[in-house]
């Protein structure tokens, strides 16, 4: 007997909701500031981290863009 997975959609996607944050970091190398979008989603189960993003404004931008995709909300 197989196991078989319901596929996932755009629309199940965009249900996830939860909160998004921008997080402040440094980089080991150059201990330069710098900052990743994380997102947790409503029930706990989903984790993103982001790669490492040099500007605040960019990272910024990104939360807003990732929280409007799942439906959460930008935490700040």
């Amino acid at each position: 007997m197989t196991a078989r997975r319901a596929p996932i959609f755009t629309n199940d996607i965009r249900r996830i909701g939860g909160n998004v944050f921008v997080v402040r970091c440094r980089d080991r190398a150059d201990c330069e500031p710098h900052f990743r979008v994380r997102h947790i989603s409503g029930g706990g189960d989903c984790v993103f981290l982001s790669p490492l993003i040099v500007d605040e404004n960019c990272a910024s931008a990104a939360a807003d863009t990732l929280a409007a995709f799942v439906g959460a909300q930008v935490r700040r």
